[in-house]
């Protein structure tokens, strides 16, 4: 929602999972690491790429409204959260 770059690299995690699918939804690909090396490259280019960072920040604000006004994709995070088992 603040438009803040988190890069992302699916795991068994979470938090992983759940940013990975919300960047799925809105198409920003850029953040999403296919392996440890990639996540380091991304992040690193977030860090010193002052025009990538501002591109992406203005895509993640300009597209969260797909998200937050998505009924389907709201209903499916929480019928997953509410049926999800802790570890």
């Amino acid at each position: 929602a603040m438009g803040t770059p988190v890069v992302t690299l699916a795991g068994n995690n979470l938090r992983g999972r759940v940013s990975l699918s919300i960047y799925r939804q809105i198409g920003v690909e850029e953040l999403i690491a296919s392996s440890v090396e990639e996540f380091s490259l991304i992040a690193l280019r977030i860090g010193s790429d002052s025009v990538f960072r501002e591109h992406i920040r203005r895509k993640i604000a300009d597209l969260c409204d797909q998200i937050f006004d998505d009924m389907v994709f709201l209903g499916e995070a929480e019928r997953f959260l509410i049926a999800a088992e802790p570890l």
